[in-house]
């Protein structure tokens, strides 16, 4: 059974914590060894390979993309002008709810959404590398592929898991995503695991549990 099968179906949601997670729980900081899990693909090389090959510039904090990220508020639909779309190009990408809806807090709503992202992987459009499903919104880090643009792949997992869980919840048509996303994408001195183990740190810092391991939605592919 992959990652992917216990995030998405199994009752207990995460599996217990191994050796290479608790690395990871370590104040969050310590660097993660380079495991991938069976769900994806290639190790990073394939399409990050691409991303990591363009010349390096000033480094920039994990801290300091998630600060200068803007609220995703009600014009948040102007993000989208301008947005380029690049292949190979690593992006952290973060989404709302509609009115910040906690909808994720039921797990099975959340591996839904999981369920989502785990279908553009598999399809190609992008490499997933970290991602953390919050109560109200969702962090997503990847690269993207050639198949298919930034917002269509964004597009896609909101279209999939709104209609899923209206299914559900018995409520067809109703809007469970906020219009618009926040994107940036990754200079290659940007360390993608410091930013993975802050996404993933997500959880805690949020005080919804003391332990990554304890929280059932995120994975990232170097555990």
């Amino acid at each position: 059974m992959s990652l992917w099968d216990v995030l998405v179906g199994c009752p207990c949601g995460r599996p217990a914590p191994r050796g290479d997670l608790l690395s990871w729980e370590v104040a969050v900081q310590s660097t993660p060894p380079t495991t991938w899990h069976s769900h994806h693909s290639k190790a990073p090389g394939g399409l990050v390979g691409l991303w990591e090959a363009r010349p390096a510039g000033r480094p920039t904090d994990a801290r300091t993309i998630f600060d200068n990220a803007p609220s995703l508020g009600p014009h948040s639909r102007d993000l989208r002008k301008g947005r380029a779309s690049i292949p190979g190009q690593v992006y952290l990408v973060t989404t709302v709810t509609k009115s910040r809806a906690k909808i994720f807090s039921e797990l099975r709503c959340g591996r839904i959404l999981v369920h989502a992202l785990r279908r553009q992987h598999e399809i190609g459009t992008i490499d997933s590398l970290a991602f953390v499903v919050m109560p109200d919104h969702l962090h997503w880090l990847f690269a993207l592929g050639n198949s298919a643009s930034l917002s269509k792949v964004i597009g896609s997992i909101k279209r999939l898991s709104a209609q899923e869980i209206n299914r559900l919840k018995g409520t067809p048509g109703q809007p469970r995503w906020q219009d618009g996303f926040h994107d940036h994408a990754l200079r290659r001195e940007e360390d993608l695991k410091a930013v993975a183990r802050y996404i993933v740190a997500n959880p805690i810092r949020a005080g919804l549990v003391q332990r990554v391991g304890d929280y059932p939605l995120w994975d990232a592919c170097w555990i």
